[in-house]
């Protein structure tokens, strides 16, 4: 747990940012998905 502490805190802040919207591109991809499957039902 500290290790990964100290890992996202030498990033510099812009690659924090990108991995930040990576991940929140990756849900909001998992909702469409989520949200067509409902409608295909």
């Amino acid at each position: 747990m500290k290790k990964s502490k100290k890992k996202k805190a030498s990033l510099p802040k812009e690659e924090q940012v990108i991995g930040k919207g990576v991940k929140e591109s990756e849900l909001n991809e998992k909702r469409l998905r989520k949200l067509k499957s409902k409608k295909k039902q």
